[in-house]
């Protein structure tokens, strides 16, 4: 009867492996990057919703008269 050997595979060294974050981390840096750019978005929008009030043309003309 022949000798049968089991190979194991070795577990790879964490030397020179970036470390994953978790999901948890993962979810967290996504909602933030959303709410980031969220506020950047409105950030936008108020500077020229006030760079229009206070232009007269602009504000007639979104406003219905000075």
């Amino acid at each position: 009867m022949q000798k049968r050997r089991i190979m194991y595979n070795l577990p790879v060294p964490l030397i020179g492996q970036v470390k994953q974050d978790s999901l948890f981390w993962q979810t967290v840096k996504a909602v933030g990057a959303v709410i980031l750019m969220a506020l950047v978005l409105a950030e936008i929008w108020a500077l020229f919703w006030f760079l229009c009030a206070l232009d007269d043309v602009c504000y007639a003309a979104n406003t219905g008269g000075l």
